[in-house]
């Protein structure tokens, strides 16, 4: 599984980043959510049935986190397509919860994710 933590100072945010690479990941994906006080046993069901191509933005304003988590990915294309729509639902939540409406505040948001994640890649 790849797992990596980000923080965003500005907001005083953090960011987890996990791809499952096995259904096998399922545990540590389990921990991670205990660590966070996060409960899903549906997407820990998904893993553990390899489920594929997908995933899912979490987050917990109160917390000041969010989550991308991808399923195992089958291909370079499907990657980089279900990064971008994990991490736009991760940009309209911070948008949202910090009462963001100017494009180029968003705009810079993005930048600065994007550069987040692309770096582990």
């Amino acid at each position: 599984m790849i797992y990596e933590k980000f923080r965003l100072d500005y907001y005083d945010w953090d960011i987890y980043f996990l791809e499952v690479e096995d259904k096998s990941d399922s545990d540590k994906v389990k921990k991670i959510f205990k660590k966070l006080n996060w409960q899903d046993p549906q997407i820990i069901k998904e893993i553990k049935n390899d489920h594929k191509d997908g995933g899912w933005h979490l987050s917990n304003g109160s917390k000041r986190w969010s989550m991308i988590l991808l399923y195992r990915q089958i291909g370079k294309k499907e990657r980089f397509s279900n990064i971008s729509h994990e991490k736009r639902h991760l940009e309209d939540y911070m948008l949202g919860w910090f009462n963001i409406n100017d494009k180029e505040s968003a705009a810079i948001l993005s930048q600065n994710i994007t550069k987040l994640i692309y770096e582990i890649l």
